[in-house]
């Protein structure tokens, strides 16, 4: 087993977050595996490491069998400075027992990951498609963002079925059943963007535009609400821009908003139920009129969807790229993109003013990119765009 390595790391935004200034930093990586008493190699691996960011956090380990081409071994039998609570430190110590997480022998081929977030729970994932060898090691060449609550989580490519079957009570007939494939995975944000984060980002821009627009205040993690489509995109153009300019952002990399087909597979999360729990109608589960709340909540109240993503269902409803163009075709498509019929832009989720019914998984709504409302917000994507 060599000593080539990765780290991926979270990265804040710092132009816009200068509270949250320093992002996770892994450095000074080493492992080799352990040796028995009778100088065998065995398969306990200690990795050491230095660890810099400003708040307590979470670190995970993957290995790679193939130089580095995939990383499909999330290492969970650690011990040491891995997991939750991690603080930074100098040449901090983990052990994994590769026995647990991979049946097969060591090669020289072998890689080792160290990903550190701010959060204090696993992404499961690896980190971004197109990690490359170079001549001093695997370096990542960007950093996944993470800042004041701006956490993502890494989707898989995949094929689901979108929609809702005729048999589903409340639906509508727009939501027609057909077989999409995503052939790019992405990022999207674990929460809906919060009004801090918003505010973050617009304030001081030149458009004219409210940096603190909702209705509902009192807290910083409240959702930003009455927002346009349009204002959507000026907030992006002013994020990619300062990313650009910090140099933070690799080519053709940027934030956007979801597509239509994206969202619903990730709300989905693999399920095909009416709702990511399930079918039943659960007050407990989502910030919808059952709930009682009347307003927004702050972002992450709720349990979590499978795939560890919050408030899909109600809080705020949650525009989208799209266009609306009324009920899907039925056949088969890969990367939908409803981008060329009229002007309405679609708006997924429902929100906290829908009863559970207009909150499913399938369940499609559409306004003029001009308009907004006190309840609709969005949530950010970061993926590689053409």
């Amino acid at each position: 087993m060599t000593k080539s390595l990765t780290s991926l790391l979270a990265c804040v935004i710092t132009p816009l977050f200068p509270l949250f200034a320093l992002p996770p930093q892994v450095t000074n990586i080493s492992y080799h595996q352990r040796a028995g008493v009778d100088g065998n190699l065995t398969k306990l691996v200690d990795i050491n490491y230095d660890l810099e960011g400003n708040r307590s956090m979470y670190v995970e380990f993957f290995f790679s069998p193939d130089g580095g081409d995939s990383f499909p071994v999330h290492c969970t039998a650690m011990v040491g400075a891995s997991g939750m609570g991690v603080t930074a430190g100098i040449d901090l110590n983990a052990t994994w027992d590769a026995s647990i997480d991979w049946d097969q022998n060591f090669t020289d081929r072998g890689r080792i990951m160290v990903k550190a977030t701010y959060g204090n729970q696993p992404t499961g994932v690896p980190g971004m498609e197109g990690n490359e060898t170079g001549t001093n090691d695997f370096m990542p060449n960007h950093f996944v963002p993470s800042a004041m609550n701006l956490e993502m989580i890494w989707v898989d490519p995949g094929t689901f079925t979108m929609g809702s079957p005729t048999s589903e009570p409340d639906r509508g007939t727009d939501e027609t059943e057909h077989m999409v494939t995503l052939s790019s995975g992405f990022y999207l944000g674990k929460y809906e963007v919060t009004q801090e984060q918003y505010e973050a980002v617009m304030a001081g821009n030149t458009d004219g535009i409210n940096a603190t627009p909702s209705q509902w205040t009192g807290s910083p993690n409240l959702p930003v609400e009455y927002v346009s489509w349009n204002k959507i995109q000026t907030f992006l153009n002013r994020l990619n821009n300062s990313e650009q300019g910090a140099g933070g952002l690799p080519g053709g990399w940027e934030y956007v908003l979801p597509t239509e087909a994206e969202w619903e597979y990730a709300c989905r999360a693999g399920t095909t139920t009416a709702y990511s729990w399930g079918a039943d109608i659960n007050s407990s589960k989502a910030n919808s009129v059952e709930s009682g709340f009347q307003q927004t909540v702050a972002v992450g109240s709720f349990p979590p969807n499978p795939w560890g993503f919050h408030d899909m269902h109600g809080n705020v409803s949650e525009l989208v790229w799209d266009l609306y163009d009324g009920a899907y075709p039925p056949q088969p498509v890969t990367d939908p993109l409803n981008s060329d019929f009229g002007t309405w832009r679609v708006y997924r989720g429902g929100s906290w003013d829908l009863p559970a019914t207009n909150i499913r998984s399938s369940i499609r709504s559409s306004m003029e990119p001009y308009l907004s409302s006190f309840t609709t917000g969005f949530r950010l994507a970061y993926k590689q765009v053409q």
